[in-house]
Formats: structure tokens, sequence, C-alpha cells
């Protein structure tokens, strides 16, 4: 389970890396990026009581994304091309995180 809560670390590291490095600092993305990883964190933490908290943040990295899209669009205005680094980003921040709440169910389980 600690090898899961570092890809999501990882991944959300590396997404508010490129935001910082390109001068985009978008503050909803990177608050998304931030609950997250505290959801992953107390997931980890404690999987038996936490586990509801931690996926209650992986539903805020949702809703803050969504914010952030209904209120930028899906094409970024600078290259008019769609955000594919903002969907392929968050495609594997759920991922991985689902990954790592599955782990945590299974080991509750034993």
């Amino acid at each position: 389970m600690q090898r899961s809560f570092v890809g999501v670390l990882f991944i959300q590291v590396l997404d508010v890396f490129i935001h910082v490095t390109s001068g985009q600092v978008e503050s909803l993305r990177i608050s998304a990026s931030v609950m997250l990883v505290i959801g992953a964190w107390m997931i980890l933490a404690s999987p038996g009581g936490a586990r509801g908290v931690g996926i209650a943040n992986g539903f805020a990295f949702v809703l803050l994304n969504g914010v952030f899209l209904s209120v930028s669009g899906v094409s970024n205005p600078e290259t008019g091309g769609f955000r594919m680094p903002l969907f392929g980003l968050m495609t594997a921040s759920l991922l991985t995180f689902a990954y790592h709440v599955r782990l945590a169910h299974v080991s509750d389980r034993d």
C-alpha cells in the first residue's frame, strides 16, 4: 500500500512541477492535487478509520478539477488545443488513487 501512496504522490508532484515550471500556477488544480495526496495519506495512516475521509478527498479532487474546467474551459487558451495533459494526469491520478483505496479495502479484510 505504501507503493500506491508513492504513486499518487509522484503524479501529483509531477503535475504541480509542470504547472510551476511552465508559469501556469493554477490554484484550483494545485489544491486538487494536495487534497488527493492528503486523502491517500489518510488511507495509508489509518486504513480502517479514515478510508471514507480519504475517498471524500478523492471526490474533492474531481470536484476541484471540474470547477477548474468549468471556469477555464477544456481547451488551453494559449495554445487553443484540448487539455490532454490535464486529462491524462487526472486519469492517472484517479486510477492510482482507486488502486490505493482497493489495497486499503483488501488489507482491512485480512
